[in-house]
């Protein structure tokens, strides 16, 4: 009996090794693909998470949003922004991108920011006009007045500020203030909370539904955390959806089977993957995909999960 349980005890600490070393029903650049590493540069966005979104000189924009179900954020000026299955650097593109596009059509909009040149001119007083830089202390220096803080003001606001001082030397001073050159809009985006990570699992399992991640979690964790398949469920065939460029979903087929018995290792998911267990009746996994996995997928998943659904795909066995 001893000897037995010794026996045991070294299968268990061979087996393991044994199959991390057998990787022949998945190609080692496909395992490397699906089990990449996923961090704050390659995190897609997705409903709930909490964003702050601030500007390094214009403070008054800055604001905190989530992202609601339909993958957009709404802030100041630009109303609605896609944030749903961008990568934070690209939001912040996104975002840049439409800040500078109000701030050269509205310029009273414009909040003045650290090295902007600036024209000050006078109708009735030439010798009151000049070129300015806002200086790093975010002041300017003109003639008369000595320096007057200009960054974090709109030009308006400027215009307003300066007439009035210019109005103890002059009856009508009847300034303009203009933006000759402005910077980009200096903004940071940052996840002030991430929504619940989750995945779902569905199909030939006996509770099908959303699972949270928390921490790692692989295809047979998942699985079983949906109290495992039923007697009708094939793991040979598993159904693997996972966001590919532009949110369109790519499809794999996984066996589920040789993880199970070792034969090939497992694949760590990602938030917002979607894990099926098709039944053995199954014969044709491709053309399951095409044209009745989308009947079974709840309408939860179907619209919270961000993807861009193109029934024209193409399955690939993994």
């Amino acid at each position: 009996m001893q000897k037995k349980i010794i026996l045991c005890l070294l299968l268990c600490l061979f087996l393991p090794a044994c199959a991390s070393q057998n990787t022949e029903p998945l190609q080692r650049h496909e395992i490397v693909e699906l089990n990449a590493e996923s961090d704050n540069t390659s995190y897609l966005l997705g409903a709930g998470d909490k964003l702050t979104v601030k500007f390094f000189f214009n403070s008054r924009l800055n604001d905190e949003v989530i992202v609601r179900p339909d993958g957009k954020i709404s802030l100041q000026l630009i109303d609605e922004v896609q944030a749903g299955g961008l990568t934070i650097g690209q939001l912040d593109t996104v975002l840049t991108k439409a800040y500078a596009e109000v701030f050269k059509t509205s310029s009273d909009k414009y909040v003045l920011a650290v090295t902007d040149q600036i024209a000050i001119k006078s109708y009735y007083h030439e010798k009151l006009n000049d070129n300015v830089v806002v200086r790093p202390d975010g002041k300017i220096s003109l003639q008369l007045i000595d320096e007057v803080p200009a960054a974090g003001y709109t030009p308006a606001e400027l215009d307003a500020a300066l007439t009035e001082r210019y109005s103890d030397f002059f009856e009508s001073p009847d300034l303009s203030v203009i933006v000759i050159s402005f910077n980009r809009p200096d903004l940071t985006i940052t996840v002030k909370e991430f929504a619940d990570q989750k995945i779902y699992i569905g199909g030939a399992v006996t509770h099908p539904g959303i699972v949270k991640i928390a921490g790692k979690l692989r295809i047979l964790d998942a699985i079983f955390q949906a109290a495992g398949p039923l007697e009708s469920g094939d793991l040979s065939q598993v159904v693997l959806i996972r966001h590919g460029s532009k949110n369109e979903p790519e499809i794999y087929s996984v066996n589920a089977q040789d993880v199970l018995e070792g034969q090939s290792p497992d694949i760590w998911l990602k938030p917002y993957d979607i894990v099926y267990v098709p039944k053995t009746a199954v014969a044709n996994v491709e053309e399951f995909v095409r044209t009745h996995l989308w009947d079974f997928l709840p309408d939860q998943v179907m619209f919270s999960f961000l993807y861009n659904w193109n029934r024209e795909v193409q399955v690939e066995t993994k």
